[in-house]
């Protein structure tokens, strides 16, 4: 994996507090794509019923509304890990 591309799997860990392997393998479903990547992190794992499609499609598809909602209006953006900690 290029430098560029550790550089932004440790910034998305040290964003949303995640483990690393869950990271890089949401940096990697989503292409290098740091947004979708949140956002896959965001919604992967929610005990959900899908009635249309797969799990896989359901997530990608609340982690591009999650990329379209941060890019109109940043504050949507999952807060920093140490910041959301220190305002529990």
């Amino acid at each position: 994996m290029p430098q560029s591309c550790k550089d932004e799997v440790l910034e998305l860990r040290n964003r949303t507090g995640a483990p690393l392997p869950a990271c890089a393998n949401a940096y990697k479903r989503a292409d290098g794509d740091v947004l979708i990547a949140e956002g896959i992190l965001k919604y992967d794992g929610c005990a959900i019923n899908v009635k249309q499609g797969t799990y896989d499609e359901w997530v990608m598809c609340n982690a591009q509304g999650y990329k379209e909602r941060v890019l109109a209006d940043p504050a949507e953006r999952i807060p920093h890990h140490m910041e959301s900690l220190q305002n529990q």
